[in-house]
């Protein structure tokens, strides 16, 4: 019986933890679940194992980088995410270094083994359901005084500094967004769009930055594998985006 080659291995390993059906444990102020490290690293550290493959995690000073090993081969699966900073109360650098590379591994371990979470807004949007006083009398009108007209933005990223976001990771979403234009189809680049106008906390900004930083790279070996001709381009795990389809404001 001929081996598997390396997709086959992490595409069987995918399926084996799907079946386990692990749940979440962590919790965000009680508003939506989310997995620990510690949920899903025992069961992939186990079934890699059995299927034949090594994931390896290494750390740069603008990048976090999962490897995973054919143990029958020479062959590897790259994952890359922007490395960012953490600023956690009461911390020194080494603790808030720790949770930085805590947080980079969890997710690329996720996207590499097709773990799931819900849509963050699932946790975050808000209904008004205060019952509408009937036969109440208008409020005055109160004269507003003219707001000062506020710059326009000249790109992304001074527009996402206006939020008072992180400014690092704005000047990043303003390379990314530069480089997506060029090499991104025009429906990718309206829906990035779409998205960063939502964006209004950093979290939101770092996985919108995970998220165009995957396209642009799976946009590039795609292009790489087609000019080489070759059949069996460089796997690229398609990272999930923040936000469903939305259309464009206009």
């Amino acid at each position: 019986m001929d081996k598997k080659n390396i997709y086959q291995k992490l595409a069987e390993a995918r399926n084996m933890l799907r079946l386990r059906n692990i749940k979440p444990t962590g919790k965000n102020q009680g508003r939506f679940e989310y997995y620990e490290l510690e949920d899903i690293l025992p069961a992939v550290t186990e079934i890699c194992e059995k299927v034949g493959i090594l994931p390896v995690m290494n750390y740069f000073s603008d990048r976090a980088v999962l490897t995973i090993y054919d143990t029958d081969s020479d062959r590897t699966i790259t994952l890359e995410s922007p490395m960012s900073t953490a600023k956690l109360a009461g911390c020194h650098e080494v603790q808030n270094l720790g949770a930085v590379q805590t947080y980079e591994k969890r997710y690329l371990y996720m996207h590499a083994f097709d773990v799931a979470e819900s849509d963050v807004l699932d946790g975050t949007v808000h209904t008004d359901e205060t019952p509408r006083r009937q036969n109440a009398k208008p409020a005055p009108v109160q004269k507003a005084e003219p707001k000062p007209q506020q710059k326009k933005p000249a790109d992304i990223a001074e527009y996402l500094l206006q939020k008072g976001l992180d400014a690092e990771e704005c000047a990043k979403a303003g390379r990314l967004w530069d480089e997506a234009k060029d090499v991104l189809s025009e429906a990718d680049i309206k829906e990035r769009k779409s998205e960063f106008r939502l964006i209004s906390t950093n979290e939101e900004l770092i996985d919108w930055n995970r998220g165009t930083f995957w396209r642009i790279d799976a946009a590039h070996k795609l292009q790489d594998a087609q000019i080489e001709g070759n059949n069996e381009p460089e796997f690229v795990d398609d990272s999930p985006t923040l936000y469903d389809n939305e259309e464009e404001n206009k």
